[in-house]
């Protein structure tokens, strides 16, 4: 909505309403202040006085339109940080599990990747080994209620210590991290 504020002489309306149109611009409407003189004469002021004081008068709500803007961006940014959180926290679990077995082509151990859920899954993986820093991401697709092998063959054998990271927008994101001499474990 545009609104349009009309005052005596220069300032009059900051003065008088400089709050309510702070309020105003900051719920987007279009505000126009209109002077209808310029103030003078008076005995104590001239055109360049007024024209000084009108420029302070439009930096003090220049400055305090800012600061309402400035707080009103970190609200924003916190409510949509707490939606994100309650987002995730309502977020089924990941239906995936990962079992290791022996290579029988290479070094190393194979992941297998359970997807318990009646639809084919796509999962972002990522894979670590914090003992070489060595770090692999991959997409995997996952069948209905079928599994994912993973390992030496497709240039990962995974090993004792390494750490997985399973993730999709659906679902909250689901981590593990191989055990030494076990072959099956479950995510954390």
């Amino acid at each position: 909505m545009t609104i349009t504020i009309l005052g005596p002489h220069p300032d009059d309306q900051e003065l008088a309403m400089g709050g309510t149109i702070a309020m105003l611009v900051a719920q987007g409407h279009h505000v126009t202040l209109v002077d209808m003189t310029t103030g003078e004469p008076t005995p104590f002021g001239s055109e360049e006085t007024r024209a000084n004081e009108a420029a302070a008068s439009l930096q003090t709500a220049v400055e305090q339109l800012e600061s309402v803007q400035a707080h009103l961006n970190e609200a924003q940014s916190q409510l949509m940080d707490t939606q994100r959180q309650l987002a995730d926290a309502t977020k089924p679990v990941l239906p995936v599990t990962v079992t290791f077995k022996k290579s029988l082509s290479g070094s190393g151990l194979v992941g297998v990747f359970k997807n318990s859920s009646v639809a084919p899954l796509e999962i972002a993986a990522v894979f670590s080994s914090p003992e070489t820093g060595g770090k692999r991401a991959a997409s995997l697709v996952i069948p209905a209620n079928g599994v994912k092998e993973l390992g030496h063959v497709e240039g990962w054998p995974f090993a004792a210590g390494q750490h997985i990271q399973l993730m999709n927008n659906g679902y909250k994101a689901v981590e593990y991290d191989i055990p030494e001499g076990t072959a099956s474990f479950g995510g954390r």
